[in-house]
């Protein structure tokens, strides 16, 4: 049986806040899911409650004493002051991964055409072929044929028509990579 330290503890919370990432970044207030993840990371054995503060004697402090005010059980306080340590460090990894999370989605948000054709891990023909539903027949068969096209006549005929079936692809390539970049993170 593993020895219960607040390190271990709080191992656990970022474990659970990476895994949750997605969840708690869509909801309204993902912050209360943090304290959530913290109450119930904190232990109910008082052997374990001593065990953390054995490991880690700051635990026997707390930031904010009006947690705990009125509250004579020693075991009770060493259970409050764990909550606020985890409550802090759930808060502090969220914050991390939130700028991470910012960042990445709004570069994603900023790609423009020529990253998608640059791209050579995505092609349009594979796009077409992975979200069909967001292409209609039409614009799947333009989409091929103009990637395929070199009559520049025909191009510009249907350029109009082109342009707009890009616009979905690179949506879909957009969403497509979004969806890649929960899956990394949860990994």
């Amino acid at each position: 049986m593993s020895k219960t330290t607040l390190y271990s503890l709080k191992e656990e919370i970022e474990s659970e806040v990476k895994d949750e990432a997605r969840e708690i970044y869509e909801a309204r207030d993902g912050t209360d899911r943090l304290h959530e993840m913290a109450d119930s990371s904190v232990p109910v054995y008082n052997a374990d409650l001593a065990e953390v503060l054995a490991s880690d004697p700051e635990v026997a402090y707390m930031d904010d004493p009006g947690l705990a005010e009125g509250c004579d059980d020693l075991y009770r306080r060493i259970a409050i002051s764990i909550y606020e340590k985890l409550c802090q460090h759930a808060h502090e990894t969220w914050n991390e991964l939130k700028d991470e999370i910012d960042e990445a989605l709004d570069e994603i948000d900023d790609l423009e055409m020529e990253d998608l054709i640059e791209d050579a891990s995505v092609s349009m023909d594979q796009l077409v072929n992975e979200h069909p539903e967001k292409f209609s027949s039409d614009q799947s068969e333009l989409l091929t044929r103009a990637a395929h096209e070199s009559d520049p006549d025909w191009q510009e005929e249907n350029e109009d028509d082109i342009d707009d079936a890009r616009a979905d692809a690179l949506e879909a390539f957009k969403e497509l990579r979004r969806e890649l970049f929960w899956d990394e993170i949860n990994d």
